[in-house]
């Protein structure tokens, strides 16, 4: 299993960041909900603004959550039972 969630997880936020499919929103994409706004309100950096702070927002909370996968997996595969240090 720990080999698995890394390149699990980079695919995951890889695709994220690279497509606008976002689970947060369904139905609606978030920049064309953004673009929708910005058209009736003539606001567009504003918008585009918060569509970037929630792929963000987005993209932080599932590298943080594989971290934490990352590092309940990697317990018991180094010998004091924890991830391996950089030192």
């Amino acid at each position: 299993m720990r080999v698995i969630v890394p390149p699990t997880g980079n695919e995951a936020i890889s695709m994220l960041k690279n497509t606008s499919l976002v689970a947060a929103i369904p139905y609606l994409e978030l920049t064309f909900t953004a673009q929708t706004i910005y058209a009736s309100t003539y606001q567009v950096i504003p918008m585009l603004i918060m569509a970037c702070i929630w792929y963000l927002i987005l993209s932080s909370i599932m590298m943080i959550g594989q971290f934490y996968i990352e590092r309940y997996y990697a317990k018991g595969s180094h010998p004091g039972g924890g991830p391996a240090s950089d030192s």
